[in-house]
């Protein structure tokens, strides 16, 4: 039977104590983000009639888009581990590009596929695999091991996942009725919360590998 590892109105009061201490440097990071894609997005409208150099833009762009992605994820692992992000956190993961690009389009497909089967097999791909673009960022591991690892990691939590996650919708949901402003704080608060639960469940998942390699030797 599946027990829980983690509380979800935990994760959701540590999500909003974080965004509280840290909402200064959230809407700093949020603000330099949108400036840049703003910048890169005038950028294409100004080289619409150079194809080459508007393709490259483009893909410039979308590149950018990832790595502050994997940055905001570390960033919120940063905080969880009792240390002080920092700007450049957003960028420091040009490295890790092709391992994160390749685990999306992986998990891209396999949701894609279940949800064109009978929808719920998508949403269970999609609940399954998802902490593998954590371990991607957390340990830098390639993307068949990142998804391998994240499957494992949910194992036996994956209803309570998937209830985070349905609250975490509900929630930006609110954020944006809230005339969008409240997404200000609910997207930090949800960032936060996520790695609450990623590293509740890695810790009862290097338990339970240790109790297994003792049982085995």
């Amino acid at each position: 039977m599946d027990q829980p590892r983690f509380s979800i109105g935990e994760a959701f009061h540590y999500g909003w104590e974080k965004t509280i201490n840290n909402l200064g440097f959230m809407l700093a990071a949020i603000v330099l983000v949108i400036v840049i894609q703003a910048a890169f997005a005038y950028a294409q409208i100004a080289l619409e009639d150079a194809v080459f150099l508007l393709l490259i833009m483009t893909i410039a762009s979308a590149v950018v888009g990832v790595v502050v992605e994997m940055g905001f994820l570390k960033i919120a692992l940063k905080v969880y581990d009792g240390l002080e992000p920092d700007f450049s956190d957003l960028f420091g993961h040009f490295h890790l590009f092709l391992y994160y690009f390749a685990a999306g389009l992986l998990y891209g497909v396999m949701v894609i596929f279940g949800l064109i089967l009978f929808i719920i097999p998508g949403i269970m791909l999609a609940v399954q695999f998802y902490f593998a673009f954590y371990f991607i960022v957390d340990k830098e591991m390639g993307p068949i091991t990142a998804l391998d690892k994240g499957s494992a990691l949910s194992r036996g939590s994956r209803w309570d996942i998937f209830v985070f996650f349905l609250a975490v919708i509900v929630l930006n949901i609110l954020g944006f009725l809230c005339l969008v402003v409240g997404l200000i704080l609910t997207i930090p608060m949800s960032l936060f919360a996520t790695a609450y639960v990623y590293r509740k469940l890695l810790v009862g998942f290097e338990t339970e590998q240790v109790q297994i390699e003792a049982a085995t030797e």
